[in-house]
């Protein structure tokens, strides 16, 4: 990692920081992940994406300045995410998800 920063880091679960929100029903349910160690590897490491799971939830967050996404369960919205990482430059991009999110889908 001295010699040159991460294209992906894949890590278990989410980085402390990351923000989950909820909606059973009517009722929404809130909590931010506590794995402080994880967004410390996150800020050293600099990669380019940061992928994780654990949480069985589909979610977009920033770490640092990295984005950082959390996949979801087998077969549901966004357990699968295509990614499009540059060879030169900083960041990526998502080109597609599977399945495909659909309206209302966790």
């Amino acid at each position: 990692m001295r010699e040159g920063r991460l294209d992906i880091l894949l890590v278990h679960d989410a980085p402390g920081g990351v923000e989950f929100v909820r909606r059973r029903g009517p009722r929404e349910q809130r909590y931010v992940s506590e794995a402080a160690g994880l967004a410390e590897a996150v800020r050293r490491t600099r990669p380019r994406i940061c992928f994780f799971g654990h949480h069985h939830h589909r979610v977009d967050a920033e770490i640092g300045g990295i984005r950082c996404i959390g996949l979801n369960k087998v077969a549901r919205p966004g357990n699968l995410v295509a990614v499009d990482v540059p060879v030169l430059g900083d960041g990526c991009r998502v080109v597609g998800e599977w399945p495909a999110r659909s309206e209302g889908a966790l």
